[in-house]
């Protein structure tokens, strides 16, 4: 819904646009169908809020048995510096636990302990905090460490906001050479540029300090790693003696202000230039790209590599779809069939009719395909009606992206297709009843916002 709101926002609007160019009209402008796509991106919202989300089931992946035992969970221990916005806070209210329902076991506090500690337990600066989680919620509290400075977080003398590590999962093998030393033996940190931040025992993880735990085949260290020494690492990995073997490993990339400013700065003198008509959207993405390159935030190898040249030749067969369609007089013969099946209700009637049917082709051809397809007849329907083509571009634009009752109808309905264990019915159930709304509106409005 939010791509239908501005002339780049999707694949559909830009085939559409370059088709009204090649035949000779005046292209769409960057935000000429904001407006109205705003009301239905709010309806839509709105719809899934209220309803959708009321009809959807929830299938919860069945948990496999390391997740039914808790085998990823691990003890760690964090401390609490000076500055940290986590001093003063009660447990209940931290993000520790709101955000990422992390189990605080124990507080160490000036030689005290506390176990299980309540919910409206003050923290302060210097606890040292027994937590059991897992690597990814370690992973998110590291995220926010970097992003955020005043949520400073230490494990041992190691900060979580350190720049340019990867958290590595590894585990000791049955040969490796870590087997029966400690990490402090091993010279662990200086060794393999890594912090350790937990450690997983088999069930039983029980240490109130990483370096001083005998490591045993099968023990799972969780370690933030210099990331240019990460590949290093798995050259150790591939050795006969190797000391590990890496398992899982999470990049994180580091939050640059400058950079973060410079890059939505050269993106968003991108989509200026193509609104004020200085040059075309696709000169003002290219010289964005450009830009890029020049200051360094890409390679050229990167840039390369983004294209997705699959993409890229199926919209050239579609647009040669529309030419066929064309050449043949394929396109006359279904406008005289909807203007002679509608046309005595009105242009409004016919709009609709164009609206439903690309809609419907939306749902079971790819939507760039049904661009293509009903783009021409658009045209060829205004021109015998003697009206303006926009309303009936529009109409095209928005029906094709507002393809909702099956999962292969657009590229995003199937990338959540798996993800949320949906089947085919569970979008015809919210899809239905979406697409009947966006139609409805649409054949309302259009022609408010966009004359014949």
């Amino acid at each position: 819904m939010g791509g239908m709101c501005t002339l780049i926002g999707t694949s559909t609007n830009l085939v559409v646009n370059g088709i009204l160019i090649r035949e000779g009209y005046a292209e769409i402008d960057m935000f000429q169908m904001t407006g109205l796509a705003a009301i239905l991106l709010v309806v839509g919202v709105g719809y899934m809020v209220f309803v959708g989300l009321n009809i959807l089931p929830n299938r919860r992946e069945e948990p496999n048995l390391g997740d039914k035992f808790g085998m990823k969970d691990y003890l760690t221990d964090f401390e609490i510096i000076s500055g940290s916005k986590l001093v003063g806070q009660k447990i209940m209210d931290s993000n520790l636990v709101k955000k990422l329902d992390m189990d605080i076991l124990e507080v160490m506090r000036s030689g005290s302990r506390f176990n299980l500690p309540p919910g409206d337990f003050e923290l302060r600066e210097g606890d040292v905090l027994k937590v059991r989680c897992s690597a990814e919620k370690i992973q998110a509290l590291k995220s926010e460490a970097k992003i955020i400075p005043t949520s400073d977080l230490a494990v041992g003398d190691h900060r979580l906001n350190e720049r340019s590590s990867t958290i590595v999962e590894m585990v000791i093998t049955t040969n490796a050479a870590l087997k029966g030393f400690t990490l402090r033996a091993a010279d662990f940190r200086r060794r393999f540029r890594a912090a350790p931040l937990a450690i997983r025992q088999r069930e039983e993880v029980l240490h109130d300090n990483l370096y001083d735990v005998e490591l045993q085949a099968g023990d799972v260290i969780l370690a933030d790693v210099k990331s240019h020494f990460v590949q290093e690492l798995k050259h150790m990995e591939a050795q006969q003696d190797a000391p590990f073997a890496i398992i899982s490993e999470s990049q994180l990339i580091d939050f640059e202000r400058k950079s973060f400013f410079l890059t939505l700065s050269i993106v968003a003198g991108a989509i200026l230039l193509a609104a004020l008509g200085i040059v075309n959207i696709a000169a003002a993405v290219i010289l964005a790209v450009i830009a890029l390159v020049l200051f360094k935030k890409i390679s050229m190898k990167e840039a390369y590599e983004a294209i997705n040249w699959k993409i890229i030749f199926v919209m050239a067969g579609v647009l040669s779809l529309g030419v066929g369609l064309k050449n043949t007089g394929l396109d006359v013969s279904i406008a005289d069939g909807l203007v002679g099946v509608l046309g005595s209700y009105g242009p409004i009637a016919v709009l609709s009719g164009i609206y439903i049917a690309t809609s419907l082709f939306t749902d079971v051809i790819s939507n760039t395909a049904t661009a293509a397809l009903m783009t021409p007849i658009a045209l060829t329907t205004a021109s015998v009606l003697g009206l303006s083509p926009v309303p009936f571009i529009i109409a095209v634009m928005f029906a094709s992206s507002a393809s909702f009752v099956t999962p292969i109808g657009y590229q995003t309905n199937t990338m959540v297709y798996g993800a949320g264990r949906y089947k085919f019915t569970d979008f015809m159930k919210v899809g239905v009843w979406l697409n009947i709304l966006f139609w409805i509106i649409a054949t309302a409005l259009i022609p408010v916002f966009f004359p014949f």
